[in-house]
């Protein structure tokens, strides 16, 4: 009997060293989010999303009340567009996707009134083409009416992404027309009632890729993702361009690299000197953190990248914070 009370007695003060232990690491563990903050790291942001999906694309309204973003499957054959409740974490599929055809990209305009989109869905009936264009929903308060694709002048028989908008209603656009074989960012200037003919951003080169930006709605500064530059940090990384005071763009500085990272971080957006974007990063803590506990891995996961795309902030200032 007493050797039954000893060995008893002895599991249960070596498991309470253990739950002590686990207790600590987890403390610490959780202080990661925290010290990535004091550090000025870009933070991941909570999805807010149904769990499983790939998340990719992130606008916030004037208000901070709601966001829009893009979700996949992991496969990415499907993709849809959702507004985010930011204070609930809740989020509802909206009302004109979800339909067969891959949605993706929203971008709300400067006033709010419209949101921006691309979409393979087919312009017109019978157009059995599958390119993605650029398109359009108007809202009124909290309504939202039926998508409106963008003249001919913007969509073509090639593909359009990622549409910003700035106060003027020009829209900043990334497309692969035939000839440049790669993406390349444009401008189309909105005249009295229509669009002219797109440009091609001075800084878009023809051995280097240049796609999907955020432009303020000033039309001061612009946010892009790019690839093929000299001092990349590699897989895609975040530049800004200023105007100067002839309203030129500015060469392109490299944002630091506690933005860019060795994954793909692209699809910028801004608010409130707050940059928002899409990153597949994988943290280098990774490397070398060894592990006692399924549950400090899992919350590693829900703080630090893994790889898997997903969305983070950090506080970008008035002027370029390059490397």
């Amino acid at each position: 009997m007493t050797k039954r009370i000893l060995y008893g007695l002895f599991l249960f003060f070596l498991l309470t060293a253990c739950k002590r232990e686990e207790k600590a690491e987890l403390k610490k563990e959780g202080k990661a989010g925290v010290s990535q903050k004091k550090q000025g790291l870009a933070q991941r942001l909570s999805p807010g999303i149904p769990k499983g999906f790939l998340q990719r694309d992130y606008c916030v309204d004037s208000s901070g009340a709601f966001a829009y973003t893009t979700i996949q499957l992991p496969n990415l054959k499907r993709s849809f567009l959702v507004e985010v409740d930011i204070k609930n974490q809740r989020s509802v599929l909206l009302p004109f996707s979800g339909s067969v055809y891959k949605d993706l990209e929203p971008m709300l305009s400067p006033d709010g009134s419209k949101l921006l989109f691309a979409s393979n869905r087919p312009l017109y009936e019978g157009d059995s083409t599958g390119d993605y264009n650029l398109w359009f929903v108007e809202r009124r308060e909290r309504e939202w009416g039926k998508p409106a694709a963008f003249d001919s002048m913007i969509n073509t028989e090639a593909d359009e992404f990622y549409p910003c908008m700035n106060n003027a209603g020009d829209l900043y656009f990334t497309a692969v027309y035939p000839g440049r074989h790669k993406d390349d960012l444009y401008v189309a200037r909105f005249a009295d009632t229509a669009y002219d003919k797109p440009l091609i951003l001075p800084f878009s080169g023809l051995s280097t890729h240049e796609f999907n930006a955020w432009v303020s709605p000033d039309d001061q500064r612009l946010v892009f993702s790019a690839y093929g530059y000299a001092n990349e940090v590699g897989g895609g990384d975040l530049y800004l361009t200023l105007r100067d005071s002839t309203g030129n763009w500015l060469s392109p500085q490299l944002l630091h690299t506690k933005i860019n990272t060795s994954g793909l971080d692209y699809n910028p957006f801004v608010r409130k000197d707050t940059l928002y974007f899409t990153s597949k990063r994988m943290d280098d803590r990774w490397k070398e953190k060894e592990f006692k506990y399924l549950v400090e891995i899992k919350m590693m996961a829900d703080t630090m990248g893994i790889g898997r795309q997903g969305i983070y902030f950090i506080a970008l200032t008035p002027s370029a914070p390059v490397k």
